[in-house]
């Protein structure tokens, strides 16, 4: 594939320049490395230098996301009037480029227009309007993170040794400095949950009423992960209808509905049947579309959390984004599972909050006229302040005349 020819080299002046880059960009690291790492501002300046040292067309930094895409996410262009590429999904997986291409190594092409090229790196040529291209491999413990791309987008170029040597070193600066945000990110975001958890769990007990703090609860859920909208759902008595009780967040109003029959929405059941935490993307396909847009008012993404009380499910905590871009990592599932776990815990210690819950959300559910044969006015202030003392110690005393419901309500 490479089309790198050993004869001639690089002149002095050139070799010199390339070696104080390289220094720089170490020396921007190093400093740094007790700390957090700006990690968005090292990348942005390594592509710009590499871009106007190589005096190349464009000069990109490719990352690689969890799902495996591939995203142009910092450019360097020599001219204005090149289309820039800043932000564009490169339509092929990694995982398919590396099936078809060794990624552990640098691909040179000298002119695209004089080779056959495979498919895959013919349309990247395609996208980038490329006439020669130097891909080298972010690599960091035999993990692809990223590719430097190097384009000559109007004349051929050959590309000699030490230049690829150089861009490789400059590839290995470039991991370290993802190794090292990676790992400070970790134990932040550790801590973060860590201290998050014990407020909840400090919240929870200072109050001593769950219905009272479940909204507090949600609040600081959303105000975590970046969620627009949540709720505690409640599974009924039998287990087929979910119930939509204490909505929060900047687009409660979009949801429109307050009670779903799980056996509508296979998502709902495959969710509490594993017991385990559930990610909704409006990609995935119609059943995914369907729950996001009529339970969740055209959430573009869901986390639905089981929250189980000795191993039975009780409801879900359910948190949504509205937001297209919208993006769930496995730090913040771990967190939203440990405020459902701190929620589960409240409620077993105080099963008689769980009933009352459950309790509230039937009696507002599309089934509350059923058992309820009074739908007056007084009849609904009734309920309304039964459950309102109802998992408190007050001894309450029911008056009516024989027949009127005093039984029911007790």
């Amino acid at each position: 594939m490479s089309q790198v020819v050993e004869t001639g080299g690089l002149t002095l002046e050139k070799r010199l320049r390339m070696y104080q880059a390289r220094d720089a960009i170490i020396d921007r690291l190093n400093p740094e490395a007790g700390q957090l790492i700006d990690l968005d501002k090292f990348l942005k300046a390594a592509t710009d230098e590499l871009g106007k040292l190589m005096e190349v067309d464009r000069c990109h930094l490719v990352a690689r996301s969890q799902a495996g895409e591939l995203r142009i996410e910092y450019e360097y262009r020599a001219d204005p009037d090149i289309p820039s590429m800043l932000g564009m999904k490169i339509p092929v997986e990694l995982s398919a480029l590396e099936g078809r291409v060794d990624l552990t190594r640098p691909i040179a092409i000298d002119d695209t227009a004089s080779l056959r090229l495979d498919p895959v790196l013919a349309r990247i040529v395609e996208l980038t309007q490329t006439r020669s291209l130097l891909i080298v491999p972010v690599v960091r413990k035999s993990e692809v993170l990223g590719l430097i791309g190097l384009h000559h987008c109007r004349r051929p170029h050959r590309w000699l040794p030490e230049e690829i040597g150089f861009i490789e070193s400059i590839a290995r600066q470039v991991a370290i400095g993802y190794e090292y945000t990676r790992l400070y990110m970790e134990k932040e975001k550790e801590a973060t949950i860590t201290r998050a958890l014990l407020e909840i769990a400090n919240e929870i007990n200072r109050s001593g009423d769950l219905l009272e703090v479940t909204a507090l609860v949600i609040d600081r859920a959303l105000e975590l992960v970046g969620a627009d909208v949540g709720c505690l759902a409640v599974l009924d008595a039998a287990g087929v209808r979910l119930g939509l009780d204490t909505v929060r967040g900047r687009a409660a109003h979009a949801l429109s509905v307050t009670e779903v029959a799980l056996e509508q929405y296979p998502i709902l059941q495959r969710a509490f049947a594993e017991k385990r935490a559930c990610r909704v993307e409006v990609t995935e396909g119609a059943a995914a579309h369907a729950f996001l847009h009529e339970v969740l008012g055209g959430a573009q993404l869901a986390l639905l959390v089981p929250i189980l009380i000795k191993d039975r499910a009780f409801g879900a905590l359910l948190l949504a984004w509205q937001r297209p871009t919208a993006r769930v990592t496995v730090h913040e599932i771990g967190l939203v599972e440990g405020i459902a776990n701190q929620i589960a815990l409240a409620l077993e210690k105080d099963q008689l909050s769980a009933e009352v819950v459950r309790l509230r959300q039937e009696l507002r559910g599309t089934q509350a006229a059923l058992p309820i044969i009074g739908v007056s006015d007084k009849i609904k202030r009734c309920i309304e302040m039964a459950l309102h003392v109802a998992d408190s110690s007050t001894t309450v005393l029911l008056q009516g005349e024989s027949g009127v419901g005093k039984e029911l309500i007790a």
